[in-house]
Protein backbone atom coordinates (compact mmCIF):
# COMPACT_ATOMS: atom_id res chain seq x y z
CA UNK A 1 0.00 0.00 0.00
CA UNK A 2 1.18 3.74 -1.10
CA UNK A 3 2.25 5.77 2.42
CA UNK A 4 0.56 8.63 3.07
CA UNK A 5 2.12 12.02 3.72
CA UNK A 6 0.39 14.25 6.17
CA UNK A 7 0.37 18.34 5.25
CA UNK A 8 1.51 20.21 7.78
CA UNK A 9 -1.37 22.65 9.05
CA UNK A 10 0.50 25.78 7.91
CA UNK A 11 1.14 24.73 4.41
CA UNK A 12 -2.68 23.29 4.09
CA UNK A 13 -3.87 26.76 5.20
CA UNK A 14 -1.58 28.70 2.66
CA UNK A 15 -2.96 26.31 0.24
CA UNK A 16 -6.64 27.13 1.04
CA UNK A 17 -6.24 30.55 0.85
CA UNK A 18 -5.09 30.40 -2.61
CA UNK A 19 -8.50 29.79 -3.46
CA UNK A 20 -10.46 32.57 -2.05
CA UNK A 21 -11.02 34.40 -5.69
CA UNK A 22 -12.02 31.25 -7.29
CA UNK A 23 -15.43 29.81 -7.27
CA UNK A 24 -16.46 26.67 -8.11
CA UNK A 25 -19.24 26.01 -10.45
CA UNK A 26 -21.63 25.93 -7.35
CA UNK A 27 -19.47 26.31 -3.94
CA UNK A 28 -16.72 28.24 -2.58
CA UNK A 29 -14.06 25.68 -3.29
CA UNK A 30 -11.75 27.23 -0.64
CA UNK A 31 -14.50 26.83 2.13
CA UNK A 32 -14.76 23.33 0.74
CA UNK A 33 -11.30 22.80 1.05
CA UNK A 34 -11.10 24.56 4.60
CA UNK A 35 -13.61 22.17 5.80
CA UNK A 36 -11.61 18.78 5.02
CA UNK A 37 -10.74 17.05 8.04
CA UNK A 38 -8.03 15.11 6.89
CA UNK A 39 -5.90 15.62 3.96
CA UNK A 40 -3.12 13.55 2.95
CA UNK A 41 -0.81 12.81 -0.09
CA UNK A 42 -0.41 9.26 -1.40
CA UNK A 43 1.38 8.38 -4.68
CA UNK A 44 0.07 11.24 -7.06
CA UNK A 45 -3.24 11.97 -5.12
CA UNK A 46 -4.46 14.27 -2.74
CA UNK A 47 -6.82 12.53 -0.79
CA UNK A 48 -9.95 14.16 1.17
CA UNK A 49 -11.86 13.17 3.90
CA UNK A 50 -15.27 15.14 5.51
CA UNK A 51 -16.79 14.24 8.77
CA UNK A 52 -20.11 15.88 6.84
CA UNK A 53 -21.58 13.80 4.00
CA UNK A 54 -23.51 17.63 2.82
CA UNK A 55 -19.46 18.78 2.90
CA UNK A 56 -18.28 15.06 0.98
CA UNK A 57 -21.26 15.35 -1.59
CA UNK A 58 -20.67 19.34 -2.38
CA UNK A 59 -17.15 18.62 -3.03
CA UNK A 60 -17.44 15.85 -5.40
CA UNK A 61 -20.12 17.44 -7.24
CA UNK A 62 -17.71 20.44 -8.09
CA UNK A 63 -15.21 17.99 -8.91
CA UNK A 64 -17.11 16.66 -11.49
CA UNK A 65 -16.15 19.67 -13.62
CA UNK A 66 -12.71 19.06 -15.23
CA UNK A 67 -11.95 23.34 -14.97
CA UNK A 68 -12.41 22.62 -11.17
CA UNK A 69 -9.73 19.67 -11.41
CA UNK A 70 -7.99 21.79 -13.37
CA UNK A 71 -7.27 24.56 -10.90
CA UNK A 72 -7.09 22.56 -7.92
CA UNK A 73 -3.99 20.12 -9.89
CA UNK A 74 -2.15 23.26 -10.60
CA UNK A 75 -2.27 24.48 -7.31
CA UNK A 76 -1.42 21.53 -6.23
CA UNK A 77 1.97 21.85 -8.42
CA UNK A 78 2.57 25.56 -7.40
CA UNK A 79 2.32 24.60 -3.68
CA UNK A 80 3.51 20.80 -3.01
CA UNK A 81 5.98 20.54 -5.98
CA UNK A 82 3.87 17.97 -8.26
CA UNK A 83 0.67 17.68 -9.80
CA UNK A 84 -2.34 15.57 -7.85
CA UNK A 85 -5.33 14.24 -8.57
CA UNK A 86 -8.04 14.95 -6.27
CA UNK A 87 -9.99 12.07 -4.52
CA UNK A 88 -12.47 12.36 -1.97
CA UNK A 89 -12.56 9.65 0.45
CA UNK A 90 -15.46 8.18 3.26
CA UNK A 91 -15.06 9.12 6.71
CA UNK A 92 -14.60 5.92 8.60
CA UNK A 93 -17.78 5.42 10.48
CA UNK A 94 -19.58 8.66 9.94
CA UNK A 95 -20.45 7.65 6.02
CA UNK A 96 -21.23 4.23 7.10
CA UNK A 97 -24.00 5.25 9.65
CA UNK A 98 -24.89 8.15 7.38
CA UNK A 99 -25.79 5.56 4.79
CA UNK A 100 -27.14 2.83 7.39
CA UNK A 101 -29.91 5.81 8.35
CA UNK A 102 -30.67 6.64 4.62
CA UNK A 103 -31.49 3.18 3.78
CA UNK A 104 -33.71 3.07 6.89
CA UNK A 105 -35.90 6.39 5.87
CA UNK A 106 -33.67 8.95 8.25
CA UNK A 107 -31.67 11.41 7.40
CA UNK A 108 -28.67 13.11 9.50
CA UNK A 109 -29.79 16.97 9.09
CA UNK A 110 -33.53 18.01 9.17
CA UNK A 111 -34.16 19.77 5.72
CA UNK A 112 -37.35 22.16 5.55
CA UNK A 113 -40.27 20.48 4.63
CA UNK A 114 -41.18 23.20 2.48
CA UNK A 115 -37.46 23.56 0.79
CA UNK A 116 -36.95 27.42 1.82
CA UNK A 117 -33.73 28.66 3.77
CA UNK A 118 -33.40 30.68 7.10
CA UNK A 119 -35.36 29.49 10.24
CA UNK A 120 -35.60 25.90 9.31
CA UNK A 121 -31.98 25.64 9.16
CA UNK A 122 -30.66 24.09 12.90
CA UNK A 123 -26.82 25.63 12.74
CA UNK A 124 -26.09 23.82 16.13
CA UNK A 125 -25.40 20.65 14.05
CA UNK A 126 -21.72 19.81 13.19
CA UNK A 127 -18.39 21.70 13.38
CA UNK A 128 -18.13 25.13 13.89
CA UNK A 129 -16.30 25.05 10.21
CA UNK A 130 -19.48 23.53 8.66
CA UNK A 131 -22.14 25.43 10.86
CA UNK A 132 -20.05 28.87 9.69
CA UNK A 133 -19.97 27.76 6.28
CA UNK A 134 -23.51 26.64 6.15
CA UNK A 135 -24.55 30.00 7.86
CA UNK A 136 -22.73 32.88 5.36
CA UNK A 137 -24.06 30.59 1.97
CA UNK A 138 -27.61 30.69 3.81
CA UNK A 139 -27.33 34.44 4.71
CA UNK A 140 -25.94 35.13 1.01
CA UNK A 141 -28.72 33.38 -0.71
CA UNK A 142 -31.05 35.82 1.37
CA UNK A 143 -29.07 38.75 0.13
CA UNK A 144 -27.07 39.61 2.94
CA UNK A 145 -24.09 41.06 3.27
CA UNK A 146 -20.99 39.91 6.05
CA UNK A 147 -18.13 42.49 7.01
CA UNK A 148 -15.57 42.88 9.51
CA UNK A 149 -15.19 45.91 11.26
CA UNK A 150 -12.23 47.40 13.70
CA UNK A 151 -12.90 46.31 17.20
CA UNK A 152 -13.42 43.02 15.49
CA UNK A 153 -16.98 43.06 14.92
CA UNK A 154 -19.45 41.40 12.79
CA UNK A 155 -21.56 43.24 10.57
CA UNK A 156 -24.39 42.51 8.42
CA UNK A 157 -26.95 43.94 6.26
CA UNK A 158 -29.93 44.49 5.62
CA UNK A 159 -31.21 43.42 9.23
CA UNK A 160 -34.45 43.04 8.54
CA UNK A 161 -33.56 39.49 6.73
CA UNK A 162 -32.06 37.93 9.74
CA UNK A 163 -34.41 36.10 12.31
CA UNK A 164 -33.39 35.34 15.58
CA UNK A 165 -31.60 32.37 14.75
CA UNK A 166 -29.57 33.87 12.35
CA UNK A 167 -28.97 36.85 14.55
CA UNK A 168 -27.83 33.97 17.56
CA UNK A 169 -25.58 31.95 15.48
CA UNK A 170 -23.91 34.95 13.93
CA UNK A 171 -23.06 35.93 17.38
CA UNK A 172 -22.16 32.26 18.66
CA UNK A 173 -19.94 31.97 15.35
CA UNK A 174 -18.39 35.32 15.37
CA UNK A 175 -14.88 33.86 15.61
CA UNK A 176 -14.97 31.74 13.10
CA UNK A 177 -17.02 33.95 10.71
CA UNK A 178 -14.41 36.44 11.54
CA UNK A 179 -11.12 33.87 10.01
CA UNK A 180 -13.15 33.19 7.15
CA UNK A 181 -13.64 36.92 6.36
CA UNK A 182 -9.86 37.29 7.44
CA UNK A 183 -8.90 34.27 4.97
CA UNK A 184 -10.96 35.54 2.46
CA UNK A 185 -9.21 39.44 2.45
CA UNK A 186 -5.63 38.32 2.89
CA UNK A 187 -6.50 36.21 -0.36
CA UNK A 188 -8.08 38.98 -2.21
CA UNK A 189 -5.13 41.37 -1.34
CA UNK A 190 -2.42 38.88 -2.07
CA UNK A 191 -0.94 39.51 -5.68
CA UNK A 192 -1.70 36.61 -8.46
Amino acid sequence: MPHAVSISHDHWASFVRSFSKYSGRKYDIGALLRCATKRELVSNVLRLTYDHRSLQERMVEELESEDVRKVIRGRCHLFFGETYDVQVVDADMTAVYGRAMEAMGLTLLPQPPCGCAGSHIDYDLGSPCWQTMNLVEDLQKRGVTIWEIEGPKVRYKPNSVLTQQDKSALKRLKPHILGYLRTKKDVEDTPQ
